[in-house]
């Protein structure tokens, strides 16, 4: 298993942290909310204002490709789902 540097480690785990506290609902995982961003970067002492803009930017920028990969993921389960459903309707009109 890869080892992960220091720095890339701890944005990692904020990610992780804040991911399993973002909204979801019927549309499917939401973003991860500056609130919550702000909330972990007080809460870990990240003080200073550079530190801060990189932690939202590098979240932010893991938090589209989560995204992405979600709603691509649910688009496929949505199709098949659906491709079920009508097999199953031509099955019942048949009989």
């Amino acid at each position: 298993m890869p080892q992960l540097h220091l720095l890339s480690r701890m944005y990692w785990t904020a990610f992780q942290v804040l991911s399993r506290r973002r909204l979801i609902n019927d549309n499917g995982p939401q973003p991860i909310q500056v609130s919550e961003l702000v909330a972990y970067a007080d809460l870990m002492h990240i003080t200073d204002l550079d530190d801060r803009e990189d932690l939202l930017k590098l979240i932010d920028n893991m938090d589209q490709v989560f995204l992405e990969d979600a709603y691509k993921k649910r688009a496929a389960a949505q199709k098949k789902e659906a491709q079920k459903a009508k097999r199953s309707a031509k099955r019942g009109r048949r009989r």
